[in-house]
Formats: C-alpha cells, structure tokens, sequence
C-alpha cells in the first residue's frame, strides 16, 4: 500500500511498503460511473497503486477497476458471429443472472397500470436497470477469460415471485479480430 506522507507542488510524497519514501507524480484522475476518482501510480520500485482523494487503494481494487475499464469496450451481439470479423478463440459459455426487488412502489404502480391498461415505467425502469447490469457484468467476465467480444448473446427475463424480477444474459465469449 501507499500512504501519503506529504505533497511538494504537484508531486506527491509516499511511503510504499518497500519502506522508502519516492516522489510520484498522479497520470490522469480517471473516474468510474459511480463517480469514484483515482488516478495510478507507480514507484520507483516498481509497484503500482491508486490514489484517491488522498486515499490509498488496495492493489486488488486497481485490477478490478482496469477490468470493469477495459470491459467498456467488449462488443456484444446476438448473433452466431459478428459480421466483418474473424474469430480467433472461443471461450466457455458465460452467463449473469440478476435478481432485483421490485419494491412497493413498483408493485402499487404496476397494479394502477394494469387497471388502467397503461405502462408501468417504474417496473420498465428496474428491467431496464437488470439488464444493464447484467451486461456489464457478463462483459466483466469476458474479459476476465481473456475475450474482447461475446457472440451469440441472449437475454431472458423471468418473474421470480410477485415481488422479484430475474434477468439472465448468456453468451460466448471470444476473441475478435477485424477481418
């Protein structure tokens, strides 16, 4: 870990576990959809770290976050292949499930709608909010396999009981180059 020991300008002074003390300099702060900042380092030994707000983050947290990043930009399609592309590995099938509460909200709203034959955009919203995760997450897991893409993706929504919602994504996870 990496503690901030004091700032000199716009460098920091830390003291990593190797027991010294190195000057280090922030790269870009980069900030996550949550809305969490840090910016990576490395020290002169060589090991790398996060600071955060003045914070240091475990070294397990900037994996985490270079894979939830890199996950960004895995293509998902439902299509047995993906067209304009050569395949150059296949992965095991990989699948997310998220089960999401309702609430009472949601319930009352969807029960006005069904009297009234309307929609019910609150029950929309939390599909709507399933089905993103669960793509995020199924992107995670590509690229934790090593895939930039998932082919053949399929997504299935199901009634767990009168108050929760289950969404399942599945796909392939593969490896893709531009043909």
């Amino acid at each position: 870990m990496l503690t901030l020991v004091g700032q000199k300008g716009e460098y920091f002074v830390a003291a990593c576990d190797c027991a010294k003390q190195h000057s280090v300099r922030l790269a870009d702060t980069t900030e996550t959809p949550s809305g969490y900042s840090f910016a990576p380092i490395i020290c002169d030994c060589g090991a790398k770290h996060v600071m955060s707000r003045g914070k240091t983050v475990h070294p397990a947290e900037i994996e985490r976050l270079a894979v939830e990043t890199k996950s960004k930009s895995v293509l998902v399609v439902s299509l047995p292949a993906a067209y304009g592309y050569q395949v150059l590995q296949h992965f095991d099938l990989i699948s997310c499930e998220i089960v999401l509460g309702t609430g009472f909200l949601s319930e009352w709203n969807a029960a006005v709608a069904d009297f009234w034959g309307t929609r019910s955009d609150r029950f929309e919203g939390k599909l709507a909010q399933a089905k993103a995760l669960a793509i995020k997450e199924l992107k995670i897991k590509a690229v934790e396999v090593g895939a930039n893409a998932i082919i053949g993706a399929d997504i299935d929504y199901h009634s767990v009981s009168t108050n929760l919602l289950m969404v399942v994504v599945t796909g392939t996870p593969v490896v893709l180059e531009l043909s």
